[in-house]
């Protein structure tokens, strides 16, 4: 199998700001405020797997209190693109599982993905973040 750098972005991209999910879920998620990133998400999954994700705008709670104890006064527009494909989405959650058996141009194109999201990891939404 041939794996694109495109995917290993792809992947960092998922895995800084979206969700994989388990194994056998059908949707995997990405979630940013940034729209270049979700065109390049639907790039990446039309040229790379002739699949074209949701883009949805999230809904805005301005009722929540921020972690300074206060609710937001404006927010910035946040979409969520929707990869909803089962093949697709285990063969994904497949690569990520092996990151770190891929070369290392490889795992450079994930970090790229990484850090273009948030720069932030986390393995559950329990779990510390890694940055």
């Amino acid at each position: 199998m041939f794996l694109h750098e495109d995917i290993a972005y792809f992947c960092g991209l998922i895995a800084s700001d979206g969700s994989f999910g388990e194994m056998g879920d059908r949707t995997i998620k990405f979630v940013n405020t940034e729209i270049a990133l979700h065109e390049r998400v639907r790039e990446i999954c039309e040229t790379c797997f002739q699949y074209s994700p949701k883009r949805r705008l999230n809904e805005k709670y301005f009722e929540s209190l921020l972690r300074q104890g206060v609710r937001a006064l404006s927010l910035q527009d946040c979409h969520s693109t929707y990869i909803n494909n089962r093949l697709l989405c285990d063969s994904l959650r497949s690569i990520e599982s092996r990151l770190l058996e891929l070369p290392n141009y490889m795992v450079a194109a994930w970090l790229r993905g990484m850090f273009d999201g948030d720069g932030g990891v986390r393995e559950t939404a329990s779990s510390p973040q890694v940055i």
